[in-house]
């Protein structure tokens, strides 16, 4: 089947917003319903959500391949030896599975009525500024609720002397001891005369089981096309006081089962609609060209996001998504 240079701009507009906001705090569902509006497209072939699928599962998981590989080996024993079950990677993969539950839940019974939102860029629209409200709350609490505990392993004091819990002799203060800054008076004296506190980097702080699950619920609401699902999960996790750096992190980790799972119901759903399971009126370089864009604007996004979060907030993807959000409420407006 010859391509003609319109499907294969289709195919370079898909690749690119899907990989691009599959993992930006944006909504890829809610930006591939736009563009079919904008471009007054009818709808996304089968073949081409299962390729956009692929290619930024595969993204992510090129990204954390070590870390996929170490809590896939840390949970499969964990399974059988009781000493790997206090390894932090096991309780991570617990958490990741906790947290993919309300997902499938969600994707399981709600599907059906989910999809017929996607062809209403109104709906939609009203979904990325609530997207953008979740971002803003998020930053908000995860600021205030992120200094509430500290974990301090020294002091430094301003003649120089350092007061290390490291190797304290008081049975009463553990080592990486959490100071409650609304509670506790030595924190507030630390801070009140600017002296150096020293931590390390705590390995997804104060995730836990009710926070996981929270997190999830969070990720089972962007179901709907609009809300994003990393959003929601990075301020979800940012309300119980994580860090941003790990939030997204958790994030990524969190996307992969979800991904995993679109992926093979939309390859099951595309055997099911060719009954010899391929159709040879695909357009192969259309596949090529979709997945390319895809993966390679998803590995970008993703290494991107992973760097921004270390010097700024998520303010300027909520501004984006309340932005573009009025400006399609416009346009909508004015065509009908």
């Amino acid at each position: 089947m010859e391509t003609s240079f319109s499907e294969l701009f289709k195919s370079v507009i898909l690749g690119l917003v899907q990989g691009l906001t599959e993992f930006l705090p944006v909504s890829s569902s809610g930006h591939l319903a736009l563009v079919l509006y904008l471009f007054n497209w009818k709808y996304i072939p089968l073949y081409f959500t299962t390729t956009l699928h692929f290619a930024t599962l595969l993204s992510v998981t090129v990204i954390f391949f070590k870390e996929i590989l170490k809590i896939f080996s840390v949970f499969f024993k964990g399974l059988f030896l009781k000493s790997f079950r206090k390894e932090k990677f096991f309780k991570l993969s617990l958490f990741i599975i906790i947290g993919t539950i309300p997902a499938a839940l969600a994707g399981f019974f709600l599907e059906n009525h989910v999809e017929k939102i996607f062809s209403k860029p109104l709906y939609v629209s009203i979904f990325l500024i609530i997207t953008g409200l979740i971002l803003l709350l998020g930053e908000f609490y995860g600021n205030k609720n992120q200094k509430k505990f500290i974990k301090v392993d020294s002091v430094e004091f301003n003649n120089g002397t350092v007061f290390d819990f490291e190797n304290l002799k008081n049975k009463n203060i553990n080592k990486q001891h959490t100071f409650d800054s609304n509670k506790n008076k030595e924190v507030d004296f630390f801070i009140k005369n600017k002296l150096k506190i020293k931590s390390k980097n705590l390995f997804f702080g104060n995730l836990n089981w009710l926070n996981a699950f929270f997190i999830g619920i969070g990720q089972a609401i962007a179901i709907l096309p609009g809300i994003s699902r990393s959003g929601t999960t990075i301020s979800f996790a940012r309300f119980f006081g994580l860090k941003r750096e790990e939030c997204v992190k958790y994030s990524f980790l969190l996307s992969i089962p979800v991904i995993f799972g679109a992926f093979l119901l939309e390859v099951l759903n595309f055997f099911k609609s060719n009954n010899s399971g391929f159709n040879e009126n695909i357009p192969i370089i259309n596949i090529i060209v979709s997945f390319i864009f895809s993966f390679v604007s998803g590995f970008i996004a993703i290494k991107f996001l992973l760097n921004l979060v270390r010097r700024k907030n998520l303010n300027y993807f909520a501004i984006y998504c309340i932005g573009i959000a009025i400006i399609f409420i416009i346009i909508i407006i004015i065509k009908k």
